[in-house]
Order: structure tokens, then C-alpha cells, then sequence
């Protein structure tokens, strides 16, 4: 079983805020708890099958997720990242059946204990070693099932393909049990770079961790343009890599103005692909700037029933990365079919590059016309950059289907009029592609288990929300 690459002890492996821990410390700590999993593992008569063993790992703080993660690697046990405040411990429960939860008590890293639980018994071995939560379009959640494999291929594929040798450390600001992260922090491994972690790090400290001109960052675009208003002007990263939502180019081009030396790359992906699947490079970024990329070494991908080059369909990847299945709750597992796996999201291949429009159930029909919502929050991120926001199809009793645009609240910045914003999209975009309702949240748009935006929420709850007039 491939495992993360031995680095040399004295090598810093994690900073956060003014705190150093060098590899040294982190295998000494996870040395401790896989003392305690082994055990476990007697007791729950899993000894001789430790892969069919898995245990929950709460993301809270990121120097007892690193070690817990590198702990359970190395104990060959099942780990699924956990973030408290999006599922509940019940419903994680049911639905990957866990064997214990690991337990923070003492000071961050150097105090673990396990608590088991007492669980049905499975009907299959566990394939792969990391669950990572996810809901997909449905808004249930599921367990997609990687392998260690898996995900240190791709983590290395993404670092060779920014060249991340030349940066001094890596930096992200996300919670750890997010796919993201969780590939930040394996990427790094990999690479023997610090990963550095913003959380709660005040702006003068992440000036001086950035002074250095060599430091990357890696986020969702709308982390990418706040780290453009959050250094100062004669600091900028080596490095900056996108994933996770759509880098629209209004965004690329604040994020170059702030940033004129960094490289800026794009990645577009999905957990059930390891992470990353196709990417642009800084020197073909700004030829194509609304395009998704090429596919990474090791992945094919295909337009569905597609007639032509060019055509618009639905994108199918082929990978050896690939997820073996779900975990669907009630002990139930669900394998993957076929060599071709759906991603769900629509879009066009031409010359190798991939350009993304949006999800299957992202395309509307308003007028008799279709309206695409890719189409309308890119022609929004010049007025709204500064907050997060999305576009989704409701059912309105009065105007039939239509696109809304929810708006989330930022105490530093006030939401535009409803008039700024319908004048700046008709300078781009014909009426029909017009929101016919915009909300403003107070309280930010929810989010799934996996950090995403809760869109059947939304879609489903959207008349709850206050009206921007």
C-alpha cells in the first residue's frame, strides 16, 4: 500500500498563526495514536483486516487533523475527515457505519483517545482508506470512497503541473476535512513544503509569511480575490492555485491586478475523481480564461453524445482515479459501473481544452430560450466580486422558471442596488438572462456537509429570504 513520502525530520511540516511543527513532531504524535488504534483494533476484532476498520477524524483544528490523518495512514485504517458543525456524529453514523471517533484531549496534536462505537457489521470489506463527505446535486450526503493512492497521485499531479518545488511553503485557509484541503495538505506532504494554514491569522502575520516572494496560496476563487485585498500592496504569493467553484474572468483579472508576478493556475474537479481533473496553466490562462482546462496525466474525457467537435454535452472522465463507489447510508454501499464516470456537469471539448457551462440541472428554459446560470454569475463578478454569491432556477408562481440570484451579506462591503445590478448585466447579457428575483442572506449562503453551497436549499426555501428591491 503506497503511503505519503518519508521527509526529513527537521523539516517544518505545518505553521499556524505563530506555531511551527516539524515532521519530527508529527509522527511522533501520530506514533502515539496509531498506538491506540492498534489496540482498537484488537478489540474490535479487526487485527488481522485493518483496511475494514475506519475512524472519524474532526478537521476543528488543523495540527490534530495533519497528525490524526498521517496516523491513520500509517495504522493501514479507514479515515473519514469530519467537520462538526456541517453533519451531525448520528448521521455520519448511519451513514458510513464507523468503528470509533478519535478524540482530541489535550493540547492540539499531543493528547488523543478513542471512542468505539458499537456498529452492525458490514456486508462488504471497505474499499479504499479515505471517506470523504460529499452531497453531489442531490443534497444528501454520501461517502466517497478513495484510495491513499488515489489521492497522493493526484496530489502529486496537481504539484508537478503548478511546479510547486519552487515555492518556500504552501498556504490555504479552508476548513481541513474539505477534499480541497485535504489535497492541499497531501500535495504539500508530498512535496516537503510547510503547509501553512490562515486560520484566525491576523493580516500583519500573513504579510510576513508572504514576504518572501516564494509562498503559493491555494483556494476557491472568491478566497483568491480576498487574498488579493488582504496583502498588502508590495506582498504577493509565488503561486496561486484555483479549485473547487468556476475562477470567472472578471475575477482573473482583479486577482492579476493585485498580483501582476504571481502565476495563477485553474483547476476544476471533483472528489469522486481524487480531487483535481483538469487545469490551466498561468501561461495559456489568460488565452482562455473562461475555460475549465486540460485533463491531468492519467485522465480521458469525453463530451457525451456529443456530434461534433465543439459540442455541448454532458462531461464523462476516465481515470484509474477514480472513486470505487459510495457510501448511501444504512450500511449500504454503491459501486461504481463502467470506465466512464458522469460527473454531472455540462460543457464542450474542443483542441483538448474543456470549457464548463454548468451542472445538467443548471440550464433553463426562460421565454422559450435557454439560460444557462455559468453565463450569468460570470457577467456578475465585476459588480459582486466582493461577495459570494449564486444564481439558481426557481419556480416562481408568477414567473413561471426563472433565474434568482441569492446574495450573501459582508460587513465590509454593502450589497449594490437592485438597479446597479440589473443595468450592469444588461450591458452584457441579453433580458432574458436577467434574475427575476434577487434575495440578500444575512446569515451567508448555506452550505453542505463538504462546504458547498446547500442549492435545494435554496431552491427549495428561496421565498424565506428578505427581497433586494
Amino acid at each position: 500500500m503506497q503511503t505519503l513520502n518519508s521527509r526529513p525530520e527537521e523539516s517544518t511540516a505545518l505553521i499556524v498563526d505563530r506555531s511551527q511543527y516539524t515532521v519530527a513532531e508529527v509522527l511522533v504524535f501520530a506514533k502515539r495514536l496509531q498506538d491506540l488504534l492498534s489496540d482498537a483494533l484488537v478489540k474490535i476484532k479487526k487485527e488481522t483486516r485493518p483496511l475494514d476498520a475506519c475512524f472519524v477524524l474532526p478537521s476543528l483544528n488543523p495540527v490534530s487533523y495533519m497528525i490524526g490523518f498521517v496516523a491513520c495512514l500509517n495504522a493501514g485504517v479507514g479515515v473519514i475527515p469530519w467537520r462538526e458543525q456541517a453533519i451531525s456524529l448520528d448521521r455520519l453514523m448511519n451513514l458510513v457505519r464507523p468503528d470509533g471517533l478519535i478524540k482530541i484531549t489535550d493540547a492540539p496534536g499531543t493528547g488523543f483517545s478513542l471512542e468505539l462505537f458499537d456498529q452492525p457489521e458490514l456486508e462488504f470489506s471497505r474499499p479504499g482508506q479515505v471517506v470523504m463527505l460529499t452531497s453531489g446535486s442531490t443534497g444528501q450526503p454520501k461517502g466517497v470512497t478513495l484510495g491513499v493512492a488515489q489521492l497522493i497521485r493526484n496530489a502529486e499531479l496537481a504539484g508537478s503541473a503548478i511546479n510547486l518545488s519552487a515555492c518556500s511553503k504552501w498556504a490555504i485557509d479552508i476548513d481541513m476535512a474539505l477534499m480541497s484541503a485535504t489535497s492541499h495538505m497531501v500535495m504539500a506532504w508530498q512535496y516537503d513544503k510547510p503547509l501553512l494554514h490562515l486560520l484566525d491569522m491576523p493580516n500583519d502575520s500573513s504579510d510576513r509569511e508572504f514576504s518572501d516572494g516564494c509562498t503559493g496560496f491555494g483556494g476557491s476563487p472568491i478566497q483568491l480575490v480576498r487574498m488579493s485585498e488582504r496583502l498588502g500592496a508590495k506582498t504577493q504569493p509565488n503561486k496561486m492555485m484555483s479549485s473547487g467553484d468556476f475562477l470567472a474572468p472578471a475575477m482573473l483579472d482583479q486577482i492579476r491586478t493585485s498580483f501582476p508576478n504571481t502565476e495563477i493556475y485553474k483547476f476544476y474537479g471533483l472528489t469522486e475523481l481524487s480531487g483535481r481533473f483538469c487545469f490551466v496553466s498561468n501561461q495559456e490562462l489568460f488565452k482562455y480564461k473562461s475555460a475549465a482546462g486540460r485533463p491531468l496525466p492519467g485522465f480521458e474525457v469525453r463530451i457525451a453524445c456529443e456530434n461534433e467537435e465543439g459540442g455541448i454535452g454532458e462531461i464523462e472522465a476516465k481515470s484509474d482515479l477514480i472513486t470505487a463507489g459510495y457510501y448511501v447510508g444504512d450500511g449500504q454501499f454503491q459501486a461504481i459501473e463502467g470506465d466512464w464516470f458522469s460527473t454531472g456537469d455540462i460543457g464542450s471539448l474542443e483542441n483538448g481544452m474543456l470549457t464548463l457551462i454548468g451542472r445538467s440541472d443548471d440550464v433553463m428554459k426562460v421565454g422559450g430560450e435557454k439560460v444557462d446560470r455559468q453565463t450569468i454569475e460570470s457577467a456578475l463578478t465585476e459588480i459582486l466580486y466582493q461577495h459570494e454569491y449564486c444564481v439558481l432556477s426557481v419556480q416562481h408562481s408568477l414567473f413561471g422558471q426563472c433565474p434568482a440570484l441569492f446574495i450573501a451579506e459582508n460587513s465590509a462591503y454593502n450589497i449594490p442596488a437592485w438597479d446597479e445590478i440589473v443595468q450592469a448585466m444588461k450591458k452584457k447579457l441579453s433580458s432574458r438572462f436577467i434574475p427575476s428575483l434577487i434575495f440578500r442572506l444575512e446569515e451567508g449562503l448555506p452550505r453542505l456537509a463538504n462546504g458547498k453551497i446547500d442549492r435545494v436549499k435554496l431552491k427549495t426555501e428561496f421565498q424565506q429570504y428578505p427581497r433586494l428591491h
